[in-house]
């Protein structure tokens, strides 16, 4: 069984003062570099950056699991332990992979309702 649930801290990924917009690669890049230094190397992960087989790690950069399954809303992360179906627009990227706002134990209880 996959639980469905929306990361609201999400939006702590990227700083306030960082754009969100999606911009083609020719487009000025000064203003992602920006966003990615502020934001300690976490930019907003595209549809292309959310592959099956991706590793997921959480803010620090601690193991959370791996991408199962992708659909055109959503990606479920497998822990080991628990399954999730995170939205695609919760996910962050860094050096290290996708990161998400909710630690492995974190998502692990919210996936099991506790």
């Amino acid at each position: 069984m996959t639980t469905k649930f929306l990361i609201l801290a999400a939006a702590g990924l990227i700083p306030a003062g960082a754009s969100y917009a999606q911009t083609p690669a020719a487009a000025d890049s000064s203003a992602s570099t920006a966003a990615t230094a502020q934001s300690g190397g976490v930019t907003l992960a595209t549809r292309d950056d959310i592959k099956t087989g991706a590793s997921v790690v959480d803010q620090a950069g601690a193991a959370v699991g791996t991408i199962e399954s992708v659909t055109a809303t959503g990606a479920v992360v497998a822990t080991g332990a628990a399954r999730a179906e995170i939205p695609l627009a919760s996910f962050g990227k860094s050096e290290k992979g996708l990161v998400i706002a909710m630690t492995k134990a974190q998502l692990e209880a919210a996936a099991k309702g506790s």
